[in-house]
């Protein structure tokens, strides 16, 4: 299957493409979790906590709580591109 863009390997374009793509990737998810931790409007979370036998299941959880659950990786994600620029 790889033998298929041997073709392209020497074009410019092919690498351009190639290189956007790999930078894309750890950019995605910082992106998502910047959006729902600082991003205008109202969330909604749920919670469910599971022990054996027993389920609880929250579905308007505080809007707090997930706002922090996801601003909490989002900074370290943050902080880890910034620290690799």
């Amino acid at each position: 299957m790889d033998a298929i863009f041997n073709q392209f390997r020497d074009k410019k374009w092919f690498s351009c493409s190639q290189a956007l793509t790999i930078l894309s990737i750890p950019l995605i998810f910082p992106l998502l979790f910047n959006w729902v931790a600082f991003g205008p409007g109202e969330r909604e979370f749920g919670i469910s906590i599971s022990i054996p036998f027993l389920t609880f299941e929250f579905d308007r959880a505080n809007e707090i709580i997930g706002r922090i659950a996801f601003g909490i990786p989002a900074l370290l994600m943050d902080a880890f591109l910034g620290y690799g620029m």
